[in-house]
């Protein structure tokens, strides 16, 4: 094997494995962002049980945080996705891939799918329904004692519309998560074809001139240390 050649090959892993980073600290990241939205939404939700209006502010806090998980999530699939068409579909490696098996899914999906799962994955849809109810509650009660007033409504219906919003932050997560990443897996692949054709013409090119050195596209040089220099190439 000739020096370019494992040069080549160094940079491959060297790709590979800040790929590999990246999934594991945007899952980390992701833990630690739900965290944050739990400990600001139950501190507002003590303070809303006194003063009700609060609990609007705590959509806010879903729908921001939410927003992060689900880009966070999107760019784990990004880099995964990049993985498994350009290292493992011609490398002894799967890990990725096996994510994507069909029988693979189904029996993860049977062991893991309990109540704490779902919870987890739905708990901003959750919290903006008890929001929402406790809002709800507290507008019932003014109208017992026949001092609601015109914001009150105002605000019950804000609540509403943060509250919907919300949900469909969340479960936009899932609902149209296939089709997302089957538009992302698709111009990855496109990327691919486009990168060896390039370094096909390349070589082309260099075996016309008569030299027997291996080409190494610009392109791709260029790519792969956008990648492994920073996070940012691999967020969405």
């Amino acid at each position: 094997m000739s020096s370019q050649e494992c040069n080549k090959k160094t940079e491959e892993i060297a790709v590979y494995e800040a790929l590999r980073n990246s999934i594991v600290s945007i899952e980390e990241r992701v833990i630690n962002t739900k965290c944050y939205m739990y400990v600001l939404y139950f501190t507002l939700l003590g303070f809303g049980l006194e003063f009700p209006h609060l609990l609007i502010i705590s959509y806010l806090v879903l729908i921001v945080f939410q927003t992060m998980i689900n880009g966070d999530k999107l760019g784990a699939e990004k880099a995964s996705t990049f993985i498994r068409i350009f290292f493992e579909e011609s490398r002894e490696i799967h890990w990725e891939s096996l994510h994507k098996d069909p029988n693979h899914y189904q029996a993860y999906k049977k062991a893991t799918r309990d109540i704490g799962w779902y919870i987890d994955k739905y708990s901003a849809a959750i919290l903006a329904a008890i929001s929402f109810i406790l809002f709800a509650l507290s507008i019932h009660a003014k109208t017992n004692e026949n001092c609601i007033m015109l914001l009150d409504v105002v605000n019950l219906f804000i609540s509403f519309l943060l509250c919907a919003l919300t949900i469909y932050i969340n479960i936009k997560q899932y609902s149209n998560n296939g089709k997302d990443l089957g538009k992302i897996e698709e111009t990855i692949r496109e990327f691919k074809t486009a990168c060896y054709r390039e370094t096909e013409e390349m070589e082309m090119q260099t075996s016309g001139n008569g030299h027997r050195s291996v080409v190494v596209p610009r392109r791709k040089i260029v790519i792969r240390r956008k990648v492994r220099g920073g996070r940012s190439a691999r967020k969405t």
